[in-house]
């Protein structure tokens, strides 16, 4: 998709916003947004024709706060999620980065239920990417995620947390831009 196509499904994400949340105040969508261009963060590749759908990913690794190295179990759950390798990371990398995984998994299976668990995983990792992308969003799943271990929590909330909006928003803008390529509903729901 060229710029205009990106600039069309901006639009629609922002209209999905307004229409969403009862405001006609745009500026707050934009605001909410930063100065994140959310096209270099995720961008749906493939088309329905072509029978392949994916994302073209930007993670962004998060700043190393100690030289501990992350063990092999980390560093393996890592690659297996994000499906590429960061090289050394530190535990506290690793940690950062398993987190947005358990959080985005279950943004999307709270965002979006019916999708077949492979849709769940695409979109997942797109989350993923949009979480790592803003310093706040990160701190915010590094301190749900340490919350969660500490209750001994298997599947902690997501749905009612305060970001949990702004991820339904993201997820929203996924949509549009795979709209804008021929995707529909009904293409989703028989996706594998």
């Amino acid at each position: 998709l060229g710029p205009c196509n990106a600039a069309r499904a901006a639009r629609a994400a922002e209209a999905l916003f307004v229409k969403e949340n009862g405001s006609t105040d745009a500026t707050r969508y934009r605001r909410q947004r930063g100065s994140m261009d959310w096209t270099e963060i995720a961008y749906p590749t493939g088309t329905p024709a072509s029978g392949s759908l994916g994302m073209r990913l930007v993670f962004r690794l998060p700043d190393r706060a100690s030289d501990e190295p992350a063990t092999d179990r980390q560093a393996d759950a890592v690659l297996m999620f994000y499906e590429q390798s960061f090289g050394d990371l530190s535990h506290d990398q690793a940690s950062a980065l398993l987190a947005c995984r358990d959080f985005s998994l279950a943004g999307i299976r709270a965002a979006r239920p019916r999708y077949p668990q492979p849709l769940q995983f695409i979109f997942a990792r797109a989350i993923a990417a949009f979480l790592q992308s803003d310093s706040d969003l990160l701190a915010f799943v590094e301190k749900w995620s340490e919350a969660a271990y500490r209750r001994g929590s298997g599947s902690p909330r997501v749905k009612g947390s305060p970001i949990f909006t702004e991820v339904e928003t993201f997820v929203g803008y996924l949509e549009g831009m795979m709209e804008l390529d021929g995707w529909t509903a009904d293409h989703l729901s028989g996706f594998r």
